[in-house]
């Protein structure tokens, strides 16, 4: 299973040919607009979306004979980073970028934001988090470059493939 995710600097209808480049079964998508009222999806089976912003919320959009399922509502956010990097670990998760590239939080040596689009103000504030006992079933991790993303957000995509 292939999976993108990037926060997208909106007008996610405008770019997503950049992210099916990369033949993803599941994206999700930071700050996009909402799917239905902007937009055609029929590279897409599935979407689901969330936010107050109809311009600016969470999307997730399925393909590849993928489909999505209410989950329920044990859906929670923390505003504290740190305390929830703790709570994941408890769960048994890790995110993919760390284990990848065995490094602590705080010294990453890849930015995956750079501040108003400079070059010269990067940061590491993505993240993807994967189970550990299955961190060895990971067949591929990416982390979009700079040159390539920068004109079409601030944020560079996360791509992970995991064998199922």
């Amino acid at each position: 299973m292939r999976i993108v995710t990037w926060n997208c600097n909106m007008a996610f209808r405008r770019k997503c040919h950049l992210i099916l480049e990369h033949n993803p079964d599941i994206a999700i998508i930071q700050e996009c607009e909402d799917p239905r009222h902007h937009g055609h999806w029929h590279d897409f089976t599935d979407h689901a979306w969330i936010g107050e912003n109809p311009n600016k919320g969470l999307g997730i959009f399925v393909r590849n004979g993928f489909c999505l399922e209410p989950a329920g509502s044990d859906l929670h956010f923390y505003g504290d980073f740190a305390a929830t990097v703790r709570l994941l670990t408890i769960q048994g998760l890790g995110s993919a970028y760390h284990l990848v590239h065995h490094c602590d939080f705080g010294n990453e040596p890849y930015a995956t934001f750079y501040m108003h689009r400079r070059k010269d103000r990067p940061y590491h504030i993505d993240y993807v988090f994967v189970p550990r006992k299955k961190f060895p079933e990971l067949v591929e991790f990416q982390l979009g470059v700079y040159d390539e993303w920068a004109g079409a957000s601030d944020h560079m995509p996360i791509i992970l493939e995991i064998s199922l």
